[in-house]
């Protein structure tokens, strides 16, 4: 090989070799990205109001209201679902709007003021 034929080798290889390197780290950036938690909504309590938000919305302070949706009774194979506390439809007054559609499952530091939870610390601690 001649030495300009050897320099264009190398070039050729170098640059290859950065490039599939670049391509890597934008997968497993891309990756990390779709890992993190999407944000969750809640009703929060911000300026003496009630607010919908979502958890990325949240600020030091903010209190935040949390409902179990725990199944009322069967129509068929469906499971029709009702807040915890809410008012029947059948005591003649008129039925809360539904609360904002999300799951139990809040990706945020809380402080519980009143009532209870349960906390999966499986990931804070490693276990498995």
């Amino acid at each position: 090989l001649t030495t300009t034929e050897y320099t264009i080798f190398t070039l050729f290889s170098i640059f290859m070799l950065e490039a599939t390197t670049a391509f890597q780290r934008l997968r497993t950036f891309n990756t990390l990205g779709n890992m993190a938690s999407k944000p969750t909504p809640l009703m929060v309590y911000r300026d003496a109001k009630w607010h919908q938000l979502t958890t990325t919305d949240l600020v030091p302070g903010d209190l935040i209201s949390l409902t179990r949706k725990v199944p009322e009774k069967k129509a068929g194979d469906a499971v029709v679902k009702k807040e915890k506390g809410a008012a029947d439809s059948t005591d003649g007054k008129k039925k809360s709007p539904p609360p904002p559609p999300g799951s139990d499952v809040v990706p945020c530091d809380l402080l519980v003021l009143s009532g209870s939870a349960v906390v999966n610390e499986a990931t804070l601690t490693g276990e498995s």
